[in-house]
């Protein structure tokens, strides 16, 4: 739906949100693998959008169906306005609703995301599984190419120099043609590092 795509999207931009809560997600998800979006939303009394919360609903041969947020990313959870103070009825609300989806479903994995370690003490962590640490990777490029290379680990920098003998350079394009190179490239290394790494479909 345009409309609640457009709500999401301008209550995100204005909350503390990371790239992944963006409601575009939603279809690629949907159409690369198949996952039913299943986004909540928490409205006040002039229907103005005050929290949310993205979920999808997954089927697997190996795990069975389940209730993710985000999957396959680190973060995606529960987003609120800026002006709300007292979330912890919020939360709640959440939980309650999936609750309500996992026995709707008839599904045993519901695997939620909160930062909010005050939370963690109102869900029942037999029925849910909670990740309750995030990672994000903050770099300040404002130092310059100089200084951020310096900042490498000495390994890093000795890999990128011997990258730079064999002629490896890195190129920004917008080439339809380019993403076939990346998902190879991306492929390559999730094997090497033991992850199967998303289909060709989802980049």
């Amino acid at each position: 739906d345009k409309s609640i795509c457009t709500d999401w999207n301008g209550f995100i931009t204005s909350s503390d949100h990371h790239f992944f809560h963006y409601f575009e997600w939603s279809s690629i998800f949907e159409e690369a693998y198949g996952f039913k979006p299943l986004y909540l939303i928490v409205r006040d009394d002039s229907d103005k959008i005050i929290a949310g919360y993205p979920l999808f609903y997954t089927k697997s041969f190996l795990f069975g169906s389940s209730l993710k947020s985000m999957p396959y990313h680190i973060e995606g959870g529960a987003v609120f306005r800026p002006d709300v103070a007292n979330k912890i009825p919020i939360y709640e609300m959440i939980i309650s609703k999936l609750l309500a989806l996992q026995n709707e479903f008839k599904i045993r994995n519901v695997d939620i995301k909160f930062a909010d370690k005050r939370v963690f003490t109102t869900i029942p962590e037999d029925q849910i599984r909670i990740y309750k640490t995030y990672y994000r990777y903050i770099v300040n490029i404002s130092i310059g190419e100089d200084k951020l290379f310096e900042s490498f680990r000495q390994d890093v920098r000795n890999s990128v120099r011997r990258a730079k003998k064999f002629g490896v350079r890195a190129e920004v394009t917008d080439r339809p043609d380019s993403i076939n190179l990346f998902y190879k490239i991306y492929i390559f290394w999730s094997k090497g590092i033991g992850l199967p790494g998303p289909s060709e479909l989802f980049f």
